[in-house]
């Protein structure tokens, strides 16, 4: 099974892969990871990541993130790609492209952010470190206007999606749990808030 979990950033993904891999022993492929290897040798991809434009950065990364799905199909039981740079929309092309049926996907965001929700606790992303409070206050707005996107995009194309706006941090991280894996439990709640 591919598992997809995307959204907007700093909203508890990585935490969550971490986790599943760690309780359920499902492989985590970072598309953060992918997506900074890749600009090297995509023009397009490196453009659109530099400008800050989510769209066409999901645009230009889609044909690698179709690649990653294939070989992770063959040679992983179960693998879960997790991160920013790609859409629900991508999700129904990448089913139609690779004509896969065992592929569950679950989005994230935020309806609304403060700095403080934001990078008030620890992280393994420490592209944010040098962000100051201004830009902290901007990049918190950015999360809320992505997060838009997600969600109306979710409901069109009828996937998961979790706003941990609107519910604890545990109870979320559950949510998403539910949407990709079942009702039934297997990541423990994390220490800290996010």
């Amino acid at each position: 099974m591919i598992y997809l979990l995307g959204g907007a950033p700093r909203t508890g993904k990585s935490l969550f892969a971490a986790k599943a891999n760690r309780e359920r022993g499902v492989a985590l492929i970072s598309t953060d990871l992918l997506r900074c290897v890749l600009m090297k040798a995509d023009d397009g991809l490196r453009e659109a990541m530099e400008a800050h434009d989510r769209q066409a950065e999901a645009e230009a990364f889609h044909p690698h993130l179709r690649q990653a799905v294939a070989c992770a199909r063959i040679q992983l039981s179960d693998a879960l790609i997790e991160g920013i740079g790609f859409f629900p929309r991508h999700v129904d092309l990448l089913r139609r492209e690779l004509e896969i049926e065992d592929l569950r996907a679950c989005f994230v965001g935020r309806s609304a952010a403060t700095p403080e929700e934001l990078f008030d606790h620890a992280t393994d992303h420490r592209v944010y470190d040098a962000l100051d409070r201004e830009r902290q206050e901007a990049f918190a707005a950015k999360v809320v206007e992505w997060s838009a996107l997600y969600a109306r995009e979710c409901e069109e194309t009828g996937l998961a999606y979790v706003d941990f706006a609107k519910a604890g941090f545990s109870d979320s991280l559950r949510a998403v749990e539910a949407a990709l894996f079942g009702a039934q439990s297997g990541v423990s709640e994390p220490a800290g808030d996010g």
